[in-house]
């Protein structure tokens, strides 16, 4: 179009039949939309309400437009167009949640998309994150944001200080490319928490206490459940830790195992399950009781942290569960500037900047996830980036047939002079499944009650700067190294 819009709707608190859409302006204002099935037939309107949000540290007037959309059809693309006063915005679009269980789109699948920290009050970092997700979307699939992805999910941190200056100029701001195509969820981080307002700008931006799943609603905006498709994400607060939490994740996840509309299981929040740099810096509530009762369920797909302003993905070695970190944009973090551990449970830690599409196919019970890097804070200051470089990607499939179990082939005869290497007939699999793990365990008894060494290896492991290379790169550990086999050392 040949203008710029005056005002940026904002999507959120989406369902099958509903979607609320947001927007700031300086005045009041009775807030009007007008929507229809087609651009050229945006015969209905809906009006709104404003409210005026109060800070003494921002000047100006500050009224936050409310309108929710409700009888909506589910699984349908509405046009829209959102008016204050004389401001208006340009022609968008959203798509309404299909129904419980349900694909999104003609070929079967429904799809997010997963960000982290977006607090820094800086141009270029993460509004180029944004932009950079929408230009994927965009290459993969065509037409319009709102055509492909059902939702975004935030991972906390959303702006440095809980004040108006930071929502409107950060959070808002830095989401324009997607926010009015693709409705947003948020979590909450500790940086919500910090500032004039704290919480209670949160409360104010997001309708999130009123959201529930199967009549279930936490009454809180600190935590809640959203059902997307055959999706159920879970928004955990990792500052607001305790009984009354754990009971109501309880209650969801019962209520998620009897319910055949659900295939997966993802909760998120913003101190993440483990962390390699600023070793410690986690929530061991969610490490120590939230995930440990999630795992029991088999719907259970992956953990999503934040907080650390990298990417990380690791697995648990009894589950086929993942675990992330999705750490946006925010501060720098390199190797060498904390206390650092090589985990087992984490494959690779990156120090970029990265986002994740999750790929949901409905019908053959698959999860695909491809996480792409703009780069770092080093490239960023050197005006340099990565064009959206895919650095990761996995998967979870339905059903599939277990590896050929596996033989050890080294002749230890009757006496042991170590070191020795343990070997192991080849990986082979019915599936193009890769091998990715494998656990070597001597015992000294029989039934492997008493274990005397347990060595779980990943075939790669990115862990710590890479020799000679910036500080934003990772080395690989087990380059090279054949984990189907072990040598037990003197």
């Amino acid at each position: 179009q040949g203008f710029t819009q005056a005002i940026h709707p904002y999507l959120q608190a989406p369902t099958p039949t509903s979607m609320y859409i947001n927007w700031k302006t300086s005045f009041t204002n009775t807030p009007s939309m007008m929507y229809g099935t087609s651009p050229q037939n945006m015969n209905s309107t809906v009006t709104g309400s404003t409210s005026q949000f109060i800070d003494g540290g921002y000047s100006g007037n500050y009224f936050y437009n409310t309108i929710q959309a409700v009888n909506l059809l589910p699984n349908t693309k509405y046009y829209y167009k959102v008016t204050s006063g004389a401001d208006v915005s340009d022609t968008l679009s959203f798509k309404t949640l299909p129904l419980p269980g349900q694909a999104a789109s003609v070929d079967g699948h429904i799809r997010f998309l997963i960000m982290g920290d977006n607090q820094i009050q800086t141009s270029g970092r993460y509004d180029s994150l944004v932009a950079s997700a929408k230009r994927k979307v965009f290459e993969r699939w065509g037409g319009d944001p709102s055509d492909n992805i059902g939702l975004t999910f935030m991972v906390g941190d959303q702006v440095d200080l809980g004040n108006l200056n930071q929502y409107e100029n950060i959070h808002f701001a830095y989401n324009q490319a997607l926010s009015g195509y693709v409705p947003i969820q948020t979590t909450v981080g500790n940086h919500e928490t910090y500032g004039a307002l704290g919480l209670s700008a949160y409360a104010s931006h997001f309708y999130i206490n009123q959201m529930s799943y199967q009549g279930i609603s936490s009454g809180t905006e600190n935590y809640y459940a959203l059902q997307a498709g055959n999706v159920l994400f879970l928004s955990l607060s990792s500052e607001h830790t305790g009984a009354a939490q754990f009971n109501w994740v309880q209650q969801v996840m019962t209520a998620a195992e009897n319910d055949a509309t659900v295939d997966w299981i993802l909760t998120f929040s913003h101190r993440p399950y483990e962390a390699e740099q600023y070793v410690g810096d986690i929530s061991t509530w969610v490490k120590n009781t939230v995930v440990p009762y999630c795992l029991q369920s088999e719907k259970y797909l992956m953990h999503v942290g934040a907080h650390h302003h990298l990417y990380a993905r690791g697995q648990f070695k009894d589950d086929p569960v993942y675990n992330i970190i999705s750490g946006g944009t925010a501060w720098d973090q390199y190797w060498g500037q904390s206390n650092e551990q090589d985990f087992d449970c984490v494959q690779k830690t990156i120090s970029n900047w990265c986002y994740q599409i999750m790929d949901v196919d409905v019908v053959n019970g698959k999860v695909d996830i491809e996480t792409y890097s703009i780069g770092s804070p080093m490239l960023f200051a050197n005006n340099q980036w990565k064009n959206n470089e895919l650095v990761d990607s996995f998967h979870r499939y339905k059903n599939q047939p277990v590896p050929n179990q596996p033989q050890i082939t080294t002749n230890f005869g009757d006496s042991l002079e170590l070191p020795v290497t343990i070997t192991t007939t080849p990986y082979s699999s019915s599936t193009s499944e890769l091998l990715n793990s494998t656990e070597f365990q001597i015992a000294q008894t029989s039934d492997f009650s008493v274990l005397e060494l347990d060595k779980y290896r990943d075939y790669e492991n990115l862990f710590g700067q890479a020799p000679g290379q910036p500080a934003d790169s990772s080395q690989d550990l087990n380059a090279g190294v054949n984990i189907q086999e072990y040598t037990v050392p003197v």
